[in-house]
């Protein structure tokens, strides 16, 4: 898959993006405000420049090691089979997140849009549609993150204009009332959950092209990835509150299942 193509930085940047939204938008407000409450919002604002940071210290280690990923850092410094052992934690940890998504897309299509359709056939069309990517190559799935990058951004921002006459400030009140272990988790969460999953992009940084600009440029992506998430959380605050923003997820399986039950009935 790697070797027929190489992705370009704007390439990168996307794909940086993209994972850093990801599901995200299905559960980061809800576990972001399940520990700091109404004061989630200012957890993920800080969790911007952290997770820029973080972001800067995966781009250079793998710039101190140029042509080289994550399997085979971990080899150099850690030793062959340590190096392998700790590669295969790693790639076990890929693929139950790659599961993971999938389920959380199964979910959201099958309790949002497809009511009435089985989760299998949901998840079994995306399956197909991800190895039909790696079939076709790194690059073709770099230039389908520049396709999608639009829309995902102009939906968000639609989401947020449109709910705008639903905001109510005092969902926000009070302010600073969270315990400081509690905003201290919001925060690690910020940054962890958006950015902490995007190291994959040391799997794929060998077969970037080294243009210029390329480690500022990825950096950013990181960084407006997670701005998006924080207006989500702000906006899910402000309309939602806080108790269904952090509940809003089973609210809605629960009113939707309630609701399949009766037209059965």
């Amino acid at each position: 898959m790697l070797e027929q193509g190489r992705l370009g930085t704007r390439q990168l940047a996307t794909l940086t993006f993209m994972m850093v939204i990801g599901d995200m938008m299905l559960i980061y407000p809800s576990v972001i405000t399940s520990y700091a409450k109404q004061n989630a919002w200012i957890c993920a604002l800080i969790g911007i420049p952290l997770g820029m940071v973080l972001m800067a210290m995966f781009l250079k280690l793998g710039n101190m090691h140029p042509g080289k990923n994550l399997v085979q850092i971990a080899r150099k410094y850690l030793g062959f089979w340590p190096g392998t052992v700790f590669s295969i934690i790693y790639l076990f940890y890929f693929l139950v997140g790659t599961s993971t998504h999938s389920r959380e897309i199964g979910d959201f299509m099958t309790s949002q849009i497809f009511q009435f359709t089985p989760i299998r056939i949901i998840i079994l069309m995306f399956v197909i549609t991800l190895g039909w990517g790696i079939y076709n190559g790194l690059e073709a799935i770099g230039r389908t993150s520049e396709l999608l990058l639009p829309i995902v951004i102009i939906f968000i921002l639609v989401l947020s204009f449109c709910l705008l006459p639903k905001v109510e400030i005092s969902h926000l009140k009070p302010f600073i009332d969270t315990d400081v272990v509690s905003l201290a988790q919001g925060v690690l969460v910020s940054v962890t959950y958006p950015v902490g999953e995007a190291i994959p992009i040391l799997m794929i940084l060998p077969y970037t092209a080294r243009q210029a600009h390329r480690t500022r440029d990825v950096i950013a992506a990181a960084g407006l990835g997670n701005l998006m998430l924080a207006m989500l959380v702000t906006i899910s605050l402000l309309v939602l509150g806080a108790f269904l923003t952090q509940h809003k997820y089973l609210c809605i399986v629960y009113f939707i299942s309630k609701d399949q039950y009766r037209r059965f009935l």
